[in-house]
């Protein structure tokens, strides 16, 4: 059952999390990755995701997800270097898009919001192409634009492609295949298909929970969302 408890393993991913000194480390580094991002400095930024490879492979074992996503961020990195430079503008531009719509969106500006991930969305599908694993979270960021301005079909839709990418790209017990599948729930609530919501919500809880841990906040919001779900059901019982 999705709400067991967890079992008592303590080499389960969650329990291998980064002590405060890697952390502190490791997000001023993203933070400068992703200022230099957004002036197409991409070069510049790699031997910063190096860095933080090998902080996450030595505190938290090259077999976790965290470890195996910062080398691939690594080779990411690596390839839009070597891109044009109008195509790494085009990059640049996207991040930027990025940016900007998680102030709009913070701010209850839905529809400026809602334009600017559609803008990095096509940004980053003119330079990378159609399949390309940066498209994930400019997807991600589509769904959730589209489902706080009511257009819960187009948010369907995109939550549904982002899927079939994770499925795609990801191995099967990586937290972006179920969070995404949680995230396609919404929209599906909002159209009341209950039945679907629920069998998503199901699939995704404990796969994330042994991920991520039931103190995650993701894993919080997850759980609060399902029992939204069970409320409009009138199933409270789960």
């Amino acid at each position: 059952d999705a709400l067991q408890p967890l079992p008592d393993d303590p080499t389960a991913p969650f329990r291998r999390r980064l002590a405060e000194k890697d952390k502190a480390r490791v997000d001023e580094l993203e933070k400068q990755i992703g200022g230099l991002r957004v002036k197409a400095e991409f070069e510049e930024a790699i031997p910063l995701a190096v860095e933080v490879a090998s902080i996450r492979k030595r505190a938290q074992g090259p077999d976790h997800w965290e470890t195996t996503d910062a080398a691939k961020g690594v080779e990411m990195l690596r390839s839009f270097s070597t891109l044009p430079k109008d195509a790494q503008a085009t990059l640049a531009e996207a991040d930027a898009a990025g940016i900007k719509l998680t102030q709009s969106f913070a701010e209850g500006r839905f529809k400026e919001a809602t334009d600017l991930a559609q803008t990095q969305f096509v940004l980053r599908r003119k330079v990378l192409g159609d399949r390309h694993v940066a498209l994930i979270e400019a997807l991600h960021n589509v769904g959730a634009t589209l489902l706080f301005t009511e257009e819960y079909d187009l948010a369907e839709a995109a939550y549904r492609t982002a899927l079939s990418f994770c499925r795609e790209y990801f191995p099967p017990d990586h937290p972006m295949t179920a969070l995404t599948e949680a995230s396609l729930a919404g929209p599906l609530i909002r159209k009341r298909s209950y039945e679907a919501a629920d069998c998503l919500f199901r699939k995704a809880l404990l796969p994330l929970r042994k991920i991520l841990g039931d103190n995650d906040p993701q894993v919080a919001d997850l759980l609060n969302n399902y029992a939204l779900l069970l409320a409009d059901r009138g199933d409270l019982a789960g």
